[in-house]
């Protein structure tokens, strides 16, 4: 009589926990099998030995084993700790590392485990002797094959791009594989372009809108080994590599690399883990570091590569404020007359101008003069923002639209719509008045799939102004464009969240350095009514240090992150009464503790989003404690309504 064996196996069940199997053979941790569960069939991963004693009579039986596809222990060890650390269920997982259904027969069946590797195409660039050293330390660690961090911190049009690129020539001449990981979809195709000018083939890539059909054979290969070079976004970094030697995460400090919807995680944070996992090099990379990264090389504990300088004779643009308290506004302008004299002087110098909004659409706010009405969103405490080019109302937060009517709802009143505040397309309006004779283009989220051809347009010479939101703030070199006019610099200021001045910072930095990126001089004019704010005043005076030094200070002495550790939970329902008896069911159960804080529960500032009320608990720790297990001894046992969602947010970012 054949013994069988007990085994754990992880399913993609919306449960939390993993569900023990008998089968004949010992089964190694990673392997893919298909089990019984409940009236179906399902693919699973062997996982790490369940806690529970179950009496082996109990257990049904693995029916298939699919003994071609074994993922790494390391993979597996990784998403054991992303788990834990993110207080994600566990069956989460199983979507993360398998993305797509059918996708494990498809290759077991068509197994090909050949390795390809590619001989890169030497560099015809010279380094500075700074980037030479940088690079040097890089390739040095690849060789290791140990896990250390670092941190390339240069300013805009330094060549980090370029340092990295000769770590990634390393690893890919002895046939391992690296991850690029990039915050935005519309950064990719910029970088693949330079990958394959840079090393003579193109890089594999991975991101939301990669089809179906190609995202099966790109998992393959990356399991295969093939894939030597793959370029994604955060959804990468729980691809299956054989012999992952380097991971790049550039724009690091960038907000985007936080995934705040489903599965809350930041893809920074936990490619630091899997380069942990994976004995892998480790770099991050910024012309404006997180004050978490930056604290770290101040820690020691990671390496600061620092490139001050930019490339040949290029030097930083110089940055100016335009007082607007003193400015004299015509009525319905956005911009100012000392903007617009900047900008008539860059044009008949025959030099591009970018204005920069980081706000979408035509106007914010829409109010009817006769009544007094703000056009709102049904279904969210949030303004409708009028999207003129498209004629509609849109949420910004949950995607509602309709149709813009001149007639307000409530009065009836017709033609009586007032419009506050400027948008991306408000501006563009306003600029093609003042300059009739140029050309004129802008870009945002809103139009991101004109992105490329725009920024071509842009880079050839054929468009004299472009208008952008963040989305054109970095990773872009533009000779000719010598002046940045930063519209409303107050915007991100306003903000109570934690890290306001922090992200306004970053921006506002990284916009001003599109300016001057060749031999041309480059001016940055920053639009303010607080030019004495201490994140204006760093700016102008190029002093980041100052600024890091200031901000760190205010975060240690409130133990904010990095001195402490925060997280949220929010919890939902779209009964605001039933929610606020739950809340007060949940508050009673708080673990009493002297060294972790809890505050609330409270409404989040937008309360209601898609028909659903938010209130949220923020807990605040010391670095040094355990916010997870306190947490989980929190709300492990709780007995919650079907009707009421609860999310863990460890370090977060968004407080809305």
């Amino acid at each position: 009589m054949i013994k069988m064996k007990k085994v754990s196996v992880l399913l993609p069940s919306n449960t939390n926990s993993t569900y023990d199997y008998l089968s004949r053979s010992s089964l190694e941790l990673g392997t893919l099998v298909s089990v019984p569960f409940r009236n179906k069939e399902m693919k699973g991963i062997v996982w790490y030995d369940s806690s529970e004693d179950i009496p082996f009579e109990k257990l049904k039986k693995v029916k298939k084993v699919f003994n071609e596809i074994k993922l790494e222990k390391k993979l597996i060890s990784f998403l054991d700790f992303f788990y834990k650390y993110n207080l994600v269920p566990i069956s989460k997982l199983f979507k993360l590392v398998i993305p797509q259904d059918k996708l494990i027969e498809e290759i077991s069946e068509k197994s090909d485990l050949g390795i390809n590797t590619n001989i890169p195409s030497e560099s015809s660039l010279k380094l500075t002797e700074l980037q030479q050293n940088a690079a040097n330390i890089l390739k040095n660690s690849v060789k290791k094959n140990t896990f250390e961090r670092f941190l390339i911190d240069g300013v805009t049009g330094s060549g980090k791009t370029e340092v990295y690129f000769e770590a990634v020539n390393e690893v890919v001449k002895k046939g391992n594989q690296v991850l690029i990981l990039l915050p935005e979809i519309s950064l990719v195709d910029s970088l693949v372009e330079r990958v394959t000018e840079r090393f003579g083939f193109e890089p594999y890539v991975w991101h939301s809108e990669t089809k179906v059909a190609k995202k099966k054979k790109i998992w393959k290969d990356i399991y295969n080994g093939k894939a030597q070079l793959v370029i994604g976004a955060r959804s990468s970094l729980f691809l299956p590599f054989k012999n992952l030697d380097l991971i790049i995460v550039d724009e690091e400090h960038d907000i985007s690399y936080k995934q705040q919807d489903q599965i809350i995680y930041n893809a920074r944070d936990m490619a630091i883990a899997r380069g942990s996992f994976e004995n892998s090099t480790t770099v991050l990379v910024s012309a404006t570091p997180s004050l978490e990264s930056l604290f770290n090389a101040k820690e020691k504990k990671y390496f600061h590569l620092n490139l001050p300088n930019r490339i040949g004779s290029a030097g930083m643009p110089y940055i100016k404020t335009i007082d607007m308290r003193k400015e004299k506004m015509e009525k319905d302008s956005w911009i100012s007359p000392s903007l617009k004299s900047a900008m008539l002087q860059t044009l008949e110098s025959g030099e591009q101008v970018l204005l920069f909004i980081n706000r979408r659409g035509y106007a914010p706010l829409t109010v009817c003069k006769s009544c007094g009405d703000k056009i709102g969103c049904s279904k969210c405490d949030s303004y409708l923002v009028h999207h003129k080019t498209k004629n509609k109302l849109l949420c910004h937060q949950c995607g509602y639209t309709e149709v813009f009517l001149d007639k307000c709802k409530s009065c009836k009143t017709e033609n009586s719509f007032l419009q506050y505040g400027p948008g991306i397309e408000r501006l563009l309006e306003e600029t093609n008045k003042i300059f009739p004779d140029k050309s004129v283009s802008s870009i945002s989220s809103d139009n991101s799939k004109d992105f490329l051809k725009t920024m071509e347009s842009l880079s050839n010479g054929e468009i004299d102004i472009i208008i952008g939101t963040q989305i054109i703030s970095k990773g872009y070199h533009l000779p000719n464009l010598t002046l940045v006019g930063v519209i409303d610099a107050d915007i991100g200021l306003a903000s109570s969240d934690l890290r306001a001045s922090e992200h306004t910072f970053q921006l506002l930095q990284q916009v001003s350095g599109r300016s001057g990126r060749d031999e041309k001089e480059g001016k940055a004019f920053i639009q303010t009514y607080y030019p004495h704010h201490p994140v204006i005043h760093s700016l102008v005076n190029n002093s980041r240090d100052e600024f890091t030094e200031a901000e760190l200070f205010m975060r240690e002495r409130s133990e904010l992150p990095p001195y402490g550790r925060l997280a949220n939970i929010t919890v939902t329902d779209t009964s605001e009464e039933r929610l606020v008896n739950f809340n007060n069911y949940l508050k009673s159960l708080i673990p009493k503790s002297d060294r972790i804080k809890v505050f609330g529960p409270a409404p989040a500032p937008i309360t209601k989003i898609r028909n659903r009320y938010r209130y949220k608990f923020l807990i605040k720790a010391n670095k040094t404690l355990d916010i997870q297990k306190f947490i989980e001894n929190w709300i492990s046992g709780i007995k919650k309504p079907n009707s009421i969602r609860l999310s863990v947010d460890i370090d977060p970012y968004n407080f809305l």
